[in-house]
């Protein structure tokens, strides 16, 4: 049964819409969680999570579920080949150790796993999705927005919400509804991607990979990649401008034979589906109560693995927004900076992605001339597609390109950087403070800044945590935490509950700076 009102309804039950869920419950804000189909989808969209979307998972008390299934960490490479059993010609650079940068590294891990893990966790917090019931229109007043929806039998309800997220995917229904129009940065095409069971063991055993990316297609790759470490895979075929229709039962297996390069491989199709793959950005992320998050928001190519992660970092950014205006802690305008900030984001996400599908291209018409020269020139530069640490934790607000090469500095904008340290006696890393209050990060010898924390959070309603260097709530256990945040004995770094800086002071005890700067982020703004 639907609840007649609610704090939040959550529209789609995606990686984003269910991880917009996880973070709602964590603030305690009351939320419903529809999704128009009547069962979660088993096909594999995708296999893969980013270091930055696994840091969040990591906080959310996730990571440990979702290490159990993902496949090797060797996996993180493509193989060349003719077929997955035929002539191996290329691979892409190797993963670099990036164990600096992050405390979770990326995991390799299909979709439909990904999204079971989510739901089965937020069950456990009595958090469910209610499945097979359909948006037909939202109207929105100044106090809230009511949803008019429709389930499986055909019975309609309406849902009053102080706020929607819409994570209804590429063809958001809640988008064109607000009639929001994508900006398009080009042109659509078509995946065809084959779902199957097979032992292919004695060829694969020892060679994992992101995928197998086989010249068996007359246009491009072939690729074909593990959907588990033990029979699953996925077939994607070469993109095509038009829609083709969805693979024949027979069709789906002469597909997978000529990947592999076995006539007489008897693969079981699990399921084959169309997808359309768009690369377009919405203009804006809001419309006044309702709210874009994930592919609703933004179309992404999947030459890059940023869609879910691009998402899961939206709603990051949202939430904590959320909560402190539904308080009345901060005044609407904080939620439109949700657009300013995820929107330049997913624009830089989306052309880098591009350019990784470009360098496929290349990549391909070198293998098809035998120019060897070509060849390794490229897969050099493949390089930023395996092991971009820059795009993925160097990004920053309010806008602008993720940088190629990542530094880790505390700056205002930034993500604030890793660094081991001790809190409470625990080993941790010092992105774990970094939850659903604000952090001020104050250096040895800054004393009287815990009284100024809790001034102006007396004052504003924001909850502000201080942590001192040199205390048992933060002891660096090495001297990353010193040099990323450039503590000196004074300084102090005043970050966001998303984990970006916000400020950062020097000196004395400053009850009116720390203040002007709590009042700019809570306004939007930047300092």
């Amino acid at each position: 049964m639907l609840p007649s009102s609610t704090g939040v309804l959550v529209v789609g039950a995606g990686p984003v819409g269910l991880s917009a869920a996880v973070l709602l419950q964590r603030f305690g804000i009351p939320l419903v969680v529809v999704d128009r189909l009547a069962e979660r989808s088993g096909h594999p969209k995708a296999r893969g999570v980013r270091m930055r979307a696994m840091e969040l998972f990591r906080q959310w008390g996730l990571e440990g579920a979702l290490r159990t299934r993902e496949l090797p960490v060797e996996s993180n490479r493509f193989i060349y080949c003719e077929t997955v059993g035929g002539v191996e010609f290329a691979r892409s650079p190797v993963l670099g150790d990036v164990d600096w940068a992050t405390p979770a590294g990326n995991c390799r891990i299909a979709q439909n796993v990904l999204e079971e893990t989510i739901e089965c966790h937020l069950a456990a917090q009595d958090v469910h999705v209610h499945r097979g019931v359909e948006v037909l229109h939202l109207v929105q007043d100044t106090d809230g927005v009511v949803a008019t929806l429709r389930d499986a039998a055909g019975v309609g309800a309406e849902v009053r919400a102080d706020y929607v997220i819409a994570a209804d995917g590429v063809a958001s229904g809640v988008r064109e509804g607000l009639g929001i129009a994508l900006e398009v940065l080009g042109p659509s095409a078509y995946a065809t991607s084959i779902y199957w069971r097979a032992d292919l063991r004695l060829l694969t055993g020892d060679r994992p990979c992101i995928a197998f990316m086989a010249t068996a297609g007359e246009s491009g790759f072939v690729a074909v990649g593990a959907a588990d470490e033990a029979d699953r895979w996925i077939t994607i075929m070469p993109s095509t401008a038009t829609r083709p229709d969805r693979p024949t039962l027979d069709e789906a297996v002469a597909a997978v034979r000529a990947a592999v390069g076995r006539d007489d491989l008897e693969p079981e199709i699990i399921s084959a589906a169309v997808f359309r793959v768009g690369v377009g950005v919405a203009q804006t992320f809001q419309a006044g109560r309702v709210l874009l998050v994930g592919d609703a928001a933004h179309a992404l190519p999947y030459t890059g693995g940023f869609g879910i992660n691009t998402g899961v970092a939206d709603v990051h950014n949202l939430i904590w927004k959320l909560d402190l205006v539904r308080r009345g802690v901060a005044p609407e305008q904080l939620l439109e900076s949700y657009t300013t900030e995820r929107r330049a984001v997913a624009l830089s996400n989306a052309a880098w992605s591009r350019s990784n599908g470009h360098r496929f291209q290349n990549i391909w018409a070198a293998a098809r001339d035998r120019d060897s020269h070509r060849l390794d020139a490229e897969l050099r530069a493949q390089l930023q597609h395996v092991e971009p640490t820059g795009q993925d934790l160097g990004f920053r607000y309010p806008g602008g390109e993720s940088p190629t090469t990542y530094r880790p500095v505390a700056e205002p904008g930034a993500r604030a950087p890793h660094a081991w340290i001790t809190s409470g006696g625990v080993r941790r890393s010092v992105l774990d403070l970094f939850d659903r209050d604000f952090s001020l990060i104050v250096g040895a010898d800054g004393r009287g800044w815990e009284d100024a924390a809790a001034a102006v959070t007396a004052r504003t309603g924001c909850p502000i945590r201080c942590y001192r260097v040199g205390t048992d709530d933060l002891e660096p256990v090495d001297g990353e935490l010193e040099k990323n945040y450039q503590l000196g004995p004074n300084r102090v770094v005043l970050v966001r509950p998303d984990g970006h800086v916000a400020w950062r002071g020097d000196g004395a005890s400053d009850q009116e700076g720390l203040a002007a700067a709590v009042d700019v982020a809570l306004a939007g703004g930047h300092l």
